[in-house]
């Protein structure tokens, strides 16, 4: 009988697989990716990567050149070379038995993890479209696929856009199947790179030439477009169109998104980590991630989202569709990392209950959010219903983007937190998720809304100068800044510019301390300086600081005693 194998090499200090010509093609899918369960993608072997395909991390001590020469050594068509995670995407004969070939890859002391690009899977539960409301956004108890829902079972989103609706300040990305660009309620918030125009230039020296509104790389294509549908779901969920009188509304009225495409009802791993690490590259501060990984999937992907973690982006990342608990077992990835950027989520329904294919894990989820009948933009150019995380996932990250929009130099963990913390309480999630909550955005942006407080003189007594102070924003530091000089012209007093220490050498003369507060809650702070002469001047204004740079002022307000 014919031998048929593949012939290992250990030349100097390369590795080659080289193979016969009648090798089995082991990594050949006999079936649509797209029908692979959960658990098999989970356990990996034939049938589960991309022929032909595998990732490789060497030792990251290694200069890049060394690097370089070592891969060139294998002999394989490099993909992709990954910058910012020091990996990369190869290519070899399709015949080759790939997990084979990064099993001996990994015994080389010079390689951190060599794996196959495994095959990932949309968190999507498809349901027929039908006329539909948004009632994630705003739940008024309308029927919503036959059920009647709860009034306020919602984000409480009307009442958010009060505060803020536009989320053009920042950058936000999108790692899924593109999206329908021509969409008018998409095409407006589809991100335009500033920086590489469409002229057969790669302008902005990337490797990627006219990048214009991201990059497909499951076939290396600025080509973005959504064939597939779940993008252009997603997409809308977040960010289609607001206030312009058509089809429903995302989160984000306006804003700015990055097209990173990994696929289509099948994503590859490969392709995913090059989107999240284009989008950290760009400078994106929220990105969606509706897919989920088998644990033999974790090693790029764990390196993917270290990097996005370092650049200070937020992912948001659906739980998953198994009616399970994710918490033990077999690894989910990325959805129980224990990254500090991630913020997981479960799907919530318009009863405000858990939607029935849900996942859950009162360690690895974070927080629910509508994902059940999400009304939302199609790859058919129209608007119909969703289901799944995948929805409940962009919906949070719709909001994340918003507080991010509203308070830029919040770091990612902080903004996460802003989340959490102003979520609301539901006891159908206790013990289902890491908070109990589902998201409100609406007091998630008042929590850090531009302070709304006003600083008043009075003089109840002779000789005492009260100073009352109304903060409409929780946790703000509020420094009074108080001078009482003699009597001089309106507006001649201290320059309100002044670092504050200098400022306080400018009051303590006259006796009168400068007055600071943290203010915990919406109220009225008074400082009593007593005697003060008759015909002083004070003048003052009341300063917001977040920590790093003022955040509003008042106007400077006067009192002649």
């Amino acid at each position: 009988m014919k031998k048929s194998a593949s012939v290992w090499l250990l030349l100097g200090a390369s590795l080659v697989a080289q193979s016969t010509s009648d090798a089995p093609r082991i990594g050949r899918v006999d079936r649509d990716p797209a029908t692979l369960t959960e658990t098999e993608l989970a356990r990996g072997g034939a049938g589960t990567y991309v022929p032909g395909e595998l990732v490789v991390r060497l030792d990251p001590r290694l200069s890049d050149d060394a690097q370089a020469r070592i891969i060139d050594g294998l002999g394989m068509k490099v993909r992709l070379r990954y910058d910012l995670l020091r990996a990369w995407w190869l290519e070899t004969d399709p015949s080759v038995d790939v997990e084979a070939l990064c099993r001996r890859l990994s015994d080389d002391p010079r390689v951190e993890y060599a794996h196959a690009n495994y095959y990932g899977k949309r968190r999507v539960v498809p349901n027929d479209p039908s006329f539909a409301q948004c009632w994630g956004l705003n739940n008024t108890g309308q029927t919503i696929g036959a059920v009647v829902g709860s009034a306020d079972a919602d984000i409480d989103a009307p009442e958010a856009w009060n505060l803020r609706h536009d989320a053009t300040n920042i950058l936000i990305a999108t790692v899924d199947s593109g999206a329908l660009r021509t969409h008018p309620d998409l095409s407006p918030n589809v991100w335009v790179n500033p920086a590489d125009p469409v002229d057969g230039i790669d302008n902005d020296g990337n490797g990627l030439v006219d990048d214009v509104n991201g990059w497909a790389y499951d076939v290396n294509s600025n080509n973005v477009t959504d064939t597939d549908g779940h993008g252009s779901n997603v997409m809308g969920t977040m960010a289609a169109r607001g206030n312009n009188g058509i089809g429903g509304s995302g989160v984000c009225w306006e804003a700015k998104v990055i097209l990173c495409k990994d696929g289509n009802a099948t994503p590859s791993v490969a392709a995913s980590a090059a989107g999240i690490q284009y989008a950290a590259q760009k400078g994106a501060k929220v990105c969606n991630f509706s897919t989920g990984y088998g644990a033999t999937a974790q090693a790029l992907m764990q390196t993917a989202v270290n990097a996005a973690q370092t650049a200070g982006m937020v992912i948001c990342v659906a739980a998953g569709n198994g009616s399970n608990n994710i918490d033990g077992g077999t690894l989910d990835v990325p959805a129980e990392f224990t990254n500090s950027n991630l913020l997981v989520v479960a799907a919530s329904n318009n009863t405000d209950g858990r939607a029935s294919f849900t996942s859950w894990g009162p360690v690895s989820v974070d927080i629910a959010a509508p994902g059940d009948n999400i009304y939302t933009t199609t790859v058919a150019g129209g608007y119909g219903l969703a289901s799944g995380t995948s929805f409940a996932s962009p919906l949070a990250a719709g909001c994340v983007a918003l507080v991010r929009a509203s308070a830029p130099s919040l770091t990612a963990v902080q903004a996460i937190d802003v989340i959490k913390n102003t979520a609301d309480v539901k006891a159908v999630w206790n013990g289902f998720t890491a908070t109990g909550k589902r998201i409100n955005l609406f007091a998630a942006l008042t929590s850090v809304a531009t302070p709304q407080f006003t600083l008043a003189f009075s003089e109840p007594t002779p000789q005492t100068a009260l100073i009352a102070v109304t903060n409409a924003t929780p946790n703000t530091q509020l420094f009074i800044l108080i001078s009482l000089t003699a009597a001089v012209p309106q507006g001649s007093g201290p320059i309100f510019g002044l670092p504050s220490e200098v400022f306080f050498q400018l009051t303590q003369p006259l006796g009168a301390q400068p007055f600071h507060v943290l203010a915990s809650a919406t109220g009225t702070y008074s400082l009593s300086v007593p005697g003060v002469p008759v015909g002083l001047y004070a003048e003052g204004r009341a300063i917001a600081f977040n920590g790093s740079a003022v955040t509003a002022l008042t106007p400077i307000t006067s009192l002649t005693f």
